[in-house]
């Protein structure tokens, strides 16, 4: 079955897929600027992501744009150092946020596989940063 949607996918979509792939590190970049840790290296339109650096809450502005400084401070901490540690916030709780306002994002503890697909346009994954940017900032200023 899974091979079958693979060939499909050849025959039907091979030309945009580049923009799977294009869109899925466009997803990657502005996650590791939130703060978030890739697990993995993105070479396709799978983005595996970890909440486990998103610890030690400084406040952020809900106002700063995307891609400033103020985000990545966190996503430079070694494994070592934040091992052991719970983070701030989880997918289960930015899962629950983020259903309310119309986007899917899978459940768990601190990390999941984002994909882009077909049905991923650019417009989603810049509201999907935005709207995680508002909620991580939300998070932090409560704590």
């Amino acid at each position: 079955m899974l091979a079958a949607a693979g060939i499909y996918a050849i025959n039907n979509h091979w030309m945009r897929m580049k923009e799977d792939h294009e869109n899925a590190k466009l997803l990657a970049k502005g996650l590791e600027d939130l703060g978030f840790r890739l697990t993995q290296r993105v070479e396709t339109n799978q983005v595996w992501v970890s909440s486990s650096s998103l610890l030690s809450p400084p406040p952020l502005s809900p106002h700063r744009p995307l891609g400033s400084a103020v985000f990545s401070p966190y996503a430079s901490r070694r494994p070592e150092e934040t091992a052991g540690k719970r983070p701030i916030i989880t997918f289960d709780e930015m899962s629950e946020f983020l259903s309310a306002r119309g986007f899917i994002l899978p459940a768990g503890f601190d990390s999941a596989r984002l994909v882009t697909h077909l049905q991923t346009p650019r417009s989603s994954i810049l509201r999907l940063l935005q709207l995680l940017h508002h909620y991580i900032a939300l998070r932090r200023a409560n704590l």
